[in-house]
């Protein structure tokens, strides 16, 4: 994945992201055997600190994909 800074004159204007990123989740709470609810999310950290809602299936150490541009849960990796 390939992160851009754009500068003008030695000064950073603008930072442009892939449009999604792998990160690994390395905080949530356990999801529960047989909760298969669709549309349930739970609050998860992920190893950059960022916060996102995951669906409930996923777990600590689990890689997911989040889109760059809203910073939403979007599938496993």
């Amino acid at each position: 994945e390939v992160v851009s800074l754009e500068f003008y004159q030695d000064e950073a204007l603008d930072l442009i992201l892939p449009p999604k990123i792998t990160l690994k989740v390395v905080d949530t709470t356990p999801g529960v055997k047989g909760n298969s609810a669709s549309n349930v999310y739970k609050d998860a950290q992920l190893e950059n600190g960022m916060n996102v809602r995951v669906p409930l299936f996923v777990n600590i150490g689990e890689k997911i994909v989040v889109d760059t541009r809203e910073g939403n849960y979007t599938k496993r990796a």
